[in-house]
């Protein structure tokens, strides 16, 4: 049986041959003879009639691929893509403020992907970092701080020092006919960071200057949306630009200064508490309260917290 079957595949491609043949004979014959129908009536006796009729054949039609019947849906062949799923991405923006940022994205669908990120910042003042050190330079160039009270500022950068970590997590959504994470993108995503400054801070009195070194620690959360665009600009180099996004969210701290503040006078105190409470003052509203005694100062912090993002990242795709 195996052999047969083997006979007949075969043997196909000759039949349909010599079916191709037979239709062209019987045209030319119609063509010629004006003949309506190719048809053969031939009787042999009366007692035994044989009748033998010779009528088109059916069509044949012949399709490479499996048929779709009607009311089948043909399968989404772009579906089917193979495509890379994971990508560990690297923002080299956040490079210029002395922030170390990976993230990793994986696709949970074929337009949609989760990711998660960390941020890292040693202990650095902020004269040392790239970008506001560069700015510095340029603004001192300028003349910017030939006013003694913008050289304080500059002067106070370098007594200030700064560290943080991040933990992002992002949902997004892509646009465009290629599957994967390639495209103009829209995302939500919920942010917390942990941030600690150590400021060599020096209050001026009356008649004493007290030097205060302060520490302050904040916890924020919250939640944003961003806009960008992905592509794929190698076989497995990932192009990231986060245009635009925002975030807002609550944000607590504390601060503390150690200094013996008993020579204090109390009006000097309360010019003291006013001027810390007055860095935590926005719109109308002050979100910092501190408090003097004679070991120094404290303060707490419980208000809005907000913050934007943009740049661009690197990555690699697997």
């Amino acid at each position: 049986m195996k052999r047969i079957f083997t006979l007949l595949l075969l043997s196909l491609p000759c039949f349909v041959s010599y079916a191709q043949s037979v239709t062209e004979v019987v045209q030319v014959i119609n063509d010629s003879s004006n003949i309506a129908a190719a048809s053969i009536d031939t009787t042999v006796s009366a007692e035994n009639p044989v009748s033998t009729t010779i009528a088109e054949a059916p069509s044949v039609v012949i399709t490479a691929g499996p048929q779709v019947s009607e009311g089948m849906v043909k399968p989404d062949i772009a579906a089917n893509e193979l495509y890379k799923k994971n990508i560990i991405k690297l923002n080299v923006t956040s490079l210029l403020f002395n922030n170390y940022n990976i993230t990793y994205e994986r696709a949970i669908r074929r337009k949609m992907t989760l990711s998660v990120g960390y941020r890292f910042m040693p202990k650095s003042a902020l004269n040392d970092v790239p970008l506001l050190k560069k700015g510095i330079e340029i603004a001192d160039e300028a003349g910017a701080f030939d006013d003694s009270e913008d050289f304080n500022i500059k002067e106070d950068m370098s007594k200030m020092f700064m560290s943080n970590n991040a933990f992002t997590g992002e949902l997004r959504f892509y646009t465009g006919k290629k599957v994967g994470a390639r495209g103009f993108y829209v995302s939500l995503y919920g942010r917390y960071t942990d941030m600690r400054f150590d400021y060599d801070y020096e209050y001026e009195g009356e008649t004493q200057t007290y030097a205060m070194p302060i520490s302050i620690q904040t916890k924020g959360y919250g939640g944003g949306v961003m806009l960008g665009a992905q592509w794929l600009i190698a076989k497995r180099v990932t192009f990231d630009w986060n245009i635009v996004g925002g975030h807002f969210g609550k944000m607590t701290g504390t601060a503390n200064g150690t200094s013996d503040l008993r020579d204090m006078p109390m009006a000097e105190r309360r010019d003291l508490e006013e001027e810390i409470e007055s860095l935590g003052e926005v719109g109308n509203k002050r979100y910092l309260e501190a408090t003097v005694t004679d070991n120094g100062v404290n303060a707490k912090a419980n208000g809005p917290f907000a913050g934007l993002r943009a740049g661009f990242t690197l990555g690699v795709a697997f």
